[in-house]
């Protein structure tokens, strides 16, 4: 069982526990009141209708919080089954525009032959900005940070055409993927305009 189900799945078992208590309880108080020397050996009379009556207020209360509680847990895990298992941050609209832009920078940077340095720049800020995102997954964070340590091993001389062009689609992977998480999130999406075709050319 998931971690997030887990709640509501011992609410609704405290509550399963006091419906099985109001059902003991009725059937002992229509032979009349019991005592606890049936239950326990104390000797004292107990009113099993009012302990049967708030075992039932309770479990009412308890089922509805668990259903409540189901619900929500419910829609998180929707969503987070968009995103590929992470809990999205969409309130975070300066992440949003920046892990974008950051790691189109980092593109460029590869693409113009700027130094490792600038390449690194990009590539460590829309790391920050994806986990700012939320984004833990292994098709976001995990290869960013694999692409952070490598370019960060690597001095300039090392950093070579072959070793740039290797590069590219990676960081490409990773946006592409990011992409992919925002379009799902939006309901009525649509990539292109009515009257142009989907060739990106």
């Amino acid at each position: 069982m998931r971690s997030k189900e887990v709640l509501p799945a011992i609410v609704t078992a405290i509550a399963a526990v006091l419906g099985a208590l109001v059902a003991g309880a009725a059937t002992v108080y229509a032979g009349g009141t019991a005592t606890w020397d049936q239950w326990s050996a104390r000797g004292a009379e107990v009113p099993f209708l009012f302990v049967g009556l708030a075992a039932l207020a309770g479990a009412i209360v308890l089922g509805f919080i668990a259903w409540i509680l189901s619900g929500r847990y419910s829609s998180a895990a929707a969503q987070a089954d968009k995103s590929g298992g992470d809990r999205i941050e969409w309130d975070n609209t300066g992440n949003l525009y920046w892990v974008g832009h950051d790691l189109t920078y980092a593109l460029l940077a590869l693409q113009a032959d700027l130094p490792r340095e600038r390449v690194l720049w990009g590539l460590r800020h829309g790391l920050h900005h994806a986990r700012a995102l939320g984004f833990r997954d292994g098709t976001v964070e995990g290869p960013l940070a694999v692409l952070v340590h490598e370019v960060m091993s690597l001095t300039d001389a090392e950093l070579t055409a072959e070793r740039r062009e290797q590069l590219v689609p990676r960081i490409w992977a990773v946006i592409n993927k990011i992409g992919a998480v925002l379009e799902a999130h939006q309901p009525d999406f649509v990539a292109h305009p009515p009257d142009i075709g989907q060739s990106r050319s």
